[in-house]
């Protein structure tokens, strides 16, 4: 089977309901009053490998999805070589996924949603063109799936689904993923464990096993 190159806009990371997830997280991960108030709270976490494991996290329950919902039944996963892609500055585009799709995962996406009136309609909105917006695309051309752009559609309308249908799953399953700290912020954690005033005495610690 041939990998095609493509990206899903899955919402990114910017004022949205995945970092609203990740938000929700971190502002309660030390067990004192610290939060976005504090002058270093930024650095007591590792935001890009916390973006990562988002981002795995997002993927596999999208796979389940489609595989679910939308005639793929496969064991293997869907998508391969998954990066986020994260723009210079937020003005006009956020974070998107880059990734490879199989062609015939793709080619049944395409069958799947071709007759979907919702779809249509999403493609319709999707390739007009209007005040500050020009799509450089046509109706036909993506329904023609001309540069592949027909799979980009396809993943873009079924991740905002996704958003939707899952809005309180991923809300809730999030507190699964693994939340990297910063050097300062494992520091600030020990220090939490083993606060400056309380001394230690080894004799008195008892393991479990």
């Amino acid at each position: 089977m041939k990998l095609i190159e493509t990206q899903i806009a899955f919402g990114g990371f910017y004022e949205s309901q995945h970092d609203a997830n990740i938000d929700a997280v971190t502002e309660n991960y030390f067990s004192d009053d610290t939060n976005y108030e504090d002058n270093d709270f930024i650095d007591y976490f590792d935001w890009s490998a916390i973006h990562e494991s988002y981002l795995k996290f997002w993927v596999d329950k999208f796979e389940d999805y489609i595989k679910t919902n939308y005639n793929i039944k496969v064991p293997t996963a869907i998508f391969e070589d998954v990066k986020l892609w994260s723009p210079k500055f937020y003005n006009y585009t956020t974070d998107h996924i880059d990734c490879k799709i199989y062609d015939r995962y793709a080619n049944k996406l395409h069958m799947t949603l071709r007759h979907d009136n919702d779809f249509k309609a999403y493609v319709r909105n999707g390739t007009t063109s209007c005040d500050g917006y020009i799509s450089h695309f046509t109706y036909d051309e993506v329904f023609n799936n001309k540069d592949d752009f027909l799979t980009v559609y396809c993943l873009d309308f079924l991740a905002n689904k996704f958003n939707k249908d899952k809005f309180y799953e991923l809300a809730e399953d999030v507190y699964n993923i693994d939340i990297e700290l910063t050097e300062a912020g494992k520091e600030k954690a020990d220090a939490e464990n083993f606060p400056e005033n309380t001394d230690i005495n080894t004799n008195q610690l008892k393991f479990a096993f």
